[in-house]
């Protein structure tokens, strides 16, 4: 299954974050209930400057949860 929940099944227990396309925003629930947040971000990168935005957004998402695990910890 190449659907968002059915790479969230795949990955439960191995991530605690997946960001999925805005397009598949239904899908957040299911992904959630995999135990892993959503993140819903365009992730069509047709252009350097949205291959730089995606990866920069990604980074983000990284950096924040890793800043609330040392807020937590």
């Amino acid at each position: 299954d190449v659907s968002s929940a059915g790479v969230a099944k795949r990955l439960a227990g191995l991530c605690d974050v997946l960001v999925i396309d805005h397009e598949d925003a239904s899908e957040a629930d299911a992904v959630r209930a995999q135990g892993i947040e959503p993140a819903t971000r365009d992730t069509i990168m047709s252009d350097a400057a949205s291959k730089e935005r995606l990866a920069r957004e990604v980074l983000d998402i990284v950096e924040a949860r890793l800043g609330a695990r040392e807020t937590v910890q």
